[in-house]
């Protein structure tokens, strides 16, 4: 039987591709996601003028394409609740309450000061779940308030040095957790799990920063070209 190799004809071409895009010699696994990437990107570009249409006119929907909607968004608040189950194992003992409470520390240790509708933001919470958890960590004088020399009317919050001491103390612990959490997972795995969820988060964060305020249908019409 006679080998044409058309599939090895194709991929020259790309592996000349990607690494002509790279400063450093790659390797397999990194070329596996770029071209991954790549097609996906590929198969983007000739359907950009095509609606998805999840709902049809002979059809109350698509079921495949639905379910499979459905199954990624269940998934993803399924890892969330995992996450926030073993970090209750540590928090339920500590003077840091929770993963929320955490995630503030961690930003007001990087952060010099910062005002508290910026860190509340930063988070995806909203105004007042956000004062809720500030009003518990002054209380506990993990962070403290900062008058803003440019806004009288408002304050900027700074991690105190009983808050560096104690996000220090659960450090290791929160590092602990993160190995549990991305479980048997291989390291090319982790890897492309990344370069996914990134596009998501940026897919999401220019939403949350521009339409936050939006109905769904305008966001599905807008972001998903969905009609």
């Amino acid at each position: 039987m006679e080998t044409n190799y058309n599939l090895l004809k194709e991929i020259i071409p790309l592996i000349e591709l990607y690494e002509n895009s790279k400063n450093e010699k790659g390797d397999l696994a990194e070329f596996t996601m770029w071209l991954n990437d790549y097609i996906s990107k590929q198969s983007v570009n000739k359907s950009i003028n095509e609606p998805i249409k999840l709902y049809t006119e002979k059809n109350n929907y698509n079921t495949e394409q639905n379910e499979t909607n459905v199954k990624i968004g269940r998934l993803i608040s399924m890892m969330y609740k995992y996450s926030r189950n073993y970090s209750k194992k540590i928090f339920d003992h500590h003077i840091i309450g929770s993963l929320d409470e955490f995630g503030f520390l961690a930003t007001l240790m990087v952060e010099n000061r910062i005002s508290k509708s910026d860190l509340i933001n930063r988070h995806l919470l909203n105004i007042t779940s956000g004062t809720e958890i500030l009003k518990r960590l002054l209380k506990a004088g993990l962070i403290t308030q900062i008058p803003d020399q440019s806004d009288k009317r408002s304050k900027l919050v700074a991690i105190t040095p009983e808050g560096k001491a104690s996000i220090l103390s659960v450090f290791n612990s929160m590092q602990k957790i993160a190995v549990l959490v991305t479980g048997n997972l291989s390291e090319f795995e982790k890897k492309y799990l990344i370069q996914i969820l990134d596009k998501l988060h940026q897919f999401h964060h220019k939403i949350h920063l521009n339409d936050r305020r939006s109905d769904i249908d305008a966001l599905l019409t807008k972001y998903i070209n969905y009609n």
